[in-house]
């Protein structure tokens, strides 16, 4: 009897783990900067919340704190290109792709490809798993 309690006790958080949204890891393959900015939804698409605008440097990984809600799951990313340098805003726009593993509240596409950079790479963006981006 023990042994069903602690296993119960053991399951019933480890559905809490996988519920919260956690960190979002962002991986940036590329030679150029990026502000990016996440968004988790619940289930329906009513509940929702968003990280700091985070500025990631050329071939640099960025973890995003999740929100303390435990029904969010991340949704989707907003990628804006920067100037590496200082992380100021120039003049391309940025990008949003939905997450194939959660809702994808808005609707938008799963991978963007070939997005134009002010400092000459194009790169692509798409979540490789469901707390996992990267911007190639």
């Amino acid at each position: 009897m023990k042994v069903l309690f602690t296993f119960s006790i053991a399951l019933l958080f480890s559905s809490f783990t996988f519920a919260q949204s956690g960190s979002l890891t962002v991986e940036n393959q590329t030679t150029c900067g990026y502000i990016v900015k996440a968004f988790a939804q619940d289930t329906i698409c009513d509940s929702s919340c968003a990280t700091v605008a985070t500025c990631i440097q050329p071939f640099s990984t960025v973890y995003l704190s999740g929100c303390s809600d435990t029904t969010l799951t991340w949704d989707r990313i907003l990628v804006e290109p920067v100037n590496a340098e200082d992380c100021s805003y120039c003049r391309e726009r940025g990008t949003s792709v939905g997450s194939s593993y959660g809702n994808n509240c808005l609707g938008l596409p799963t991978s963007s490809l070939s997005n134009p950079h002010c400092e000459g790479c194009e790169y692509s963006v798409t979540f490789s798993g469901p707390s996992h981006v990267i911007i190639n």
